[in-house]
């Protein structure tokens, strides 16, 4: 009876690890979260690919209207003010992007903002 209803443990098993293997697998630029007393941080991620940087920002219990953003070509600034929380964060990017093509979105109190990273041109001599 166990393995009928259980038999396909194994493969649910390959399948976790192939997931695993696949996030392992994706480029993190960096990952900071940090104490302050009784109250931490947001925990940051920052991750890169050949397009696009994507800052992912953990902010649990903030309303979205408390959230401003601003971005230069290589940095971006997360502060957040309301009754509850304060908090103003500069986070280095780990290359230029093309601030007019820039996208964010709070969902479940992750914050997901998407950057394209500015196109160099490639001069041959």
């Amino acid at each position: 009876m166990f393995r009928r209803v259980f038999g396909n443990l194994g493969e649910n098993e390959k399948a976790s690890r192939s997931c695993s293997s696949q996030l392992d697998s994706l480029p993190v630029f960096h990952t900071e979260s940090s104490q302050i007393g009784e109250e931490s941080e947001p925990l940051i991620d920052v991750f890169e690919n050949e397009e696009s940087v994507v800052v992912v920002a953990e902010l649990i219990g903030i309303d979205k209207s408390s959230i401003d953003l601003h971005a230069t070509e290589d940095k971006l600034m997360i502060s957040i003010d309301s009754a509850e929380h304060e908090y103003d964060r500069q986070i280095e990017l780990p290359a230029k992007v093309d601030l007019g093509s820039s996208s964010s979105k709070l969902k479940n109190g992750i914050l997901e903002i998407r950057l394209k990273k500015l196109r160099q041109e490639l001069v041959l001599r």
